[in-house]
């Protein structure tokens, strides 16, 4: 049961301006609370063609060059307001944060666009940004990032900088919502959260226009009554160390099999020798998990909060 929700509408504009009535007609439609949107293409011209009415517009620039800048709307009504610096490091990265403070609750929102040329040292400063942000409680961040090569599957890369980014992600404790691809046949565009079933019901949608991004909707829900816990555990087969197992079970059983002299004790031998490599070699996780869940096991909730209160 979720106490507060909020309905979150995201796209990668490529240029907002043709759209902006496809926009404001996708917001009326959808009923939508908040909308994120990154390389609106904007400069200071732009002030009264990007107004949604009913909606409170935040919006960060990119300084000196055209291109680029993110922006969020939030529906009037709910208590928002811009927070100036989670860092002193985020004067040129395009990141926008808003701070959401409702009865339920407060949410930290963020919008980001990683250009795909950015320098290694702007890499570093964003996720520091984003490390920082993910100390404050309900903290959800959408934007196109431009990792191109993640398999988020199974939460790898062969590349140095996106190896490091997931690396980031596991050190915050965020985990990454979106499991369709959003451009092509890749997922660039991606909902961070760092509460677990903060971010709910995300879907991936036709793009904004002629944008070559998909759109992302979701749902944010604060205060949820969650599920009891259960305590049973099954074998995780995903995990399996197979190897490890082949090689322990062919141990056990040379020189034995020859001894057994009936069918049914040959089957009890090998019962009993594949239980005990199963017990050894597979680790075991709650029944429910979420599978799409791709934090490691070892990331528990008490793990998580140790992650958001260490010092810098």
């Amino acid at each position: 049961m979720c106490l507060g929700n909020y309905t979150c509408l995201y796209a990668n504009a490529r240029s907002v301006q043709s759209k902006m009535g496809k926009l404001e007609c996708l917001v009326s439609e959808k009923n939508v609370d908040i909308v994120g949107i990154s390389e609106t293409w904007w400069d200071q011209e732009n002030q009264w063609d990007m107004v949604i009415p009913g909606y409170k517009l935040y919006r960060k620039d990119r300084e000196g060059r055209i291109g680029g800048v993110v922006t969020l709307y939030v529906r009037e009504g709910i208590q928002s307001s811009k927070i100036e610096k989670v860092s002193e490091l985020n004067s040129l990265l395009e990141m926008l944060w808003v701070e959401i403070t409702g009865p339920k609750g407060n949410l930290t929102l963020g919008v980001c666009y990683r250009p795909p040329d950015q320098k290694i040292e702007e890499d570093y400063k964003m996720m520091t940004e984003l490390k920082l942000a993910a100390k404050r409680k309900n903290c959800v961040v959408m934007g196109d990032f431009n990792y191109p090569d993640i398999d988020w599957v199974n939460g790898c890369s062969s590349r140095g900088r996106e190896t490091e980014f997931l690396d980031s992600l596991n050190d915050c404790a965020m985990e990454q919502m979106v499991t369709e691809p959003t451009r092509g046949e890749v997922i660039l565009d991606l909902v961070l959260s760092n509460t677990q079933d903060l971010v709910r019901d995300v879907n991936v949608t036709a793009p904004l226009g002629n944008s070559d991004h998909n759109m992302i909707e979701y749902n944010i829900c604060i205060n949820r009554k969650l599920p009891k816990k259960t305590n049973t555990t099954m074998f995780n087969f995903k995990r399996g160390n197979f190897s490890e197992m082949r090689g322990y079970v062919k141990r056990k059983l040379k020189g034995k099999v020859k001894k057994v002299k009936t069918l049914g004790e040959a089957w009890r031998l090998f019962k009993t020798t594949i239980l005990e490599a199963q017990i050894k070699y597979i680790p075991l996780i709650r029944k429910g998990t979420n599978r799409f869940r791709k934090k490691p096991a070892w990331l528990t909730s008490n793990v998580i909060e140790a992650v958001k209160g260490k010092k810098d």
